[in-house]
């Protein structure tokens, strides 16, 4: 069985990706936070470069957190999603906040840790 990965939204930028796709070969593979989900991880940051390693055939590091932990939004660009203020939730509440059934990016995870765009996302 495959695992999926979600990602916030989908590449919103061509000359964003170009610019992490050459990073990218420069630097090798990415890391990106996400959230444990049971059968599939939510990425909480990282679009651009998930679709670049997608691209480049690496495997990306994932750093899990589980949806119960508090994770502190100041450092990811997803800030603006909660405009109340809020700068500290639950990782599953962050999920629940930005999960769209048709914005979302989706990656399959193979074996090797390769991913295959399932979905673009918007």
């Amino acid at each position: 069985m495959h695992r999926y990965l979600t990602s916030i939204h989908g590449v919103r930028s061509n000359e964003h990706l170009e610019k992490v796709l050459g990073e990218m070969r420069d630097l090798g593979t990415p890391t990106i936070h996400v959230v444990d989900c049971g059968d599939t991880y939510f990425a909480l940051e990282g679009t651009h470069r998930l679709r670049a390693a997608s691209m480049l055939g690496i495997a990306p590091t994932l750093e899990v957190v589980n949806e119960q932990d508090l994770v502190d939004l100041t450092w990811m660009d997803i800030l603006d999603n909660f405009p109340d203020g809020t700068v500290s939730m639950p990782a599953g509440e962050i999920v629940a906040a930005l999960r769209d059934p048709y914005g979302n990016g989706c990656y399959r995870i193979h074996d090797d840790g390769l991913l295959e765009l399932v979905q673009a996302g918007i």
